[in-house]
């Protein structure tokens, strides 16, 4: 498989699903109130029917894992993960910080992802071994490795999340607060791992948001391409450069 033919194709039929999201931006209707914390508008579903209808042609042998639609014909050693809107709340409000995203995992490794940004028209392609775009120029994570000037994105739980939970996020936040330059809680994990890639954040720690393979697959490629360090341990997602790695562990005291 030639990964930049895949991501070729591939990147034209996430931009046409940007295209699809963005004759309702703003003014979609919600159709599945999934629990108190997730919910799917008629956008999430047009985009994946796009998508995976895309997926089936190209690649009739692999399998799908998708947001809406579940487990597609998950068989073989070529897994297709796609978010059609992540940030779904923030899409149906008129915010224009969402993405679509769509990963490739082969044998259970991730090696191709790609996250578009409709309203910012900013497109993130990465495949293992090969590199990140921001568009067309190659990007890289930054250099920062001392805490103290470190611009950290967080992502902490809901308040239907249990309390301990809870407790823990914040015990973590306020650690990083008093030790990192600055914390912003962005409540979106594509677009804060594809900050990450490009330098603009220093890291991004997930503290336990309930996050799915959907929502994450797509950016964890993305940041390792880019030079990024990722764990994914204990219920906490850690991605940040490999010099602020370590020290930033230290102040999550994991």
């Amino acid at each position: 498989m030639d990964k930049l033919d895949v991501l070729k194709g591939l990147r034209d039929a996430v931009l046409e699903a940007g295209e699809i999201a963005l004759k309702t931006f703003g003014h979609s209707k919600v159709v599945l109130e999934k629990s108190r914390a997730s919910v799917a508008t008629d956008a999430d579903l047009r985009v994946e029917k796009h998508l995976i209808g895309y997926l089936k042609r190209q690649f009739p042998d692999h399998g799908i894992l998708a947001e809406e639609s579940g487990k597609i014909d998950i068989r073989g050693d070529y897994i297709w993960v796609i978010d059609p809107i992540d940030g779904t709340r923030y899409y149906a409000r008129g915010v224009p910080i969402y993405s679509i995203s769509v990963a490739l995992k082969e044998k259970g490794e991730l090696v191709l992802g790609i996250i578009h940004f409709p309203s910012l028209a900013e497109t993130y392609t990465a495949a293992r071994g090969i590199g990140v775009w921001r568009n067309d120029e190659p990007v890289a994570c930054s250099t920062v490795g001392d805490p103290q000037d470190a611009l950290v994105a967080a992502e902490i739980p809901a308040r239907h999340d249990s309390p301990e939970e809870i407790r823990r996020a914040m015990d973590v936040v306020r650690r990083m607060v008093l030790r990192c330059q600055r914390v912003r809680i962005i409540g979106l994990s594509s677009f804060a791992m594809c900050q990450v890639a490009h330098g603009g954040f220093d890291a991004y720690v997930n503290l336990g948001s309930a996050a799915k393979e959907w929502d994450l697959a797509a950016g964890k490629v993305i940041a390792l391409q880019a030079g990024a360090k990722v764990t994914d341990e204990s219920g906490v997602l850690v991605v940040a450069n490999p010099g602020l790695h370590k020290a930033l562990l230290e102040v999550l005291e994991l």
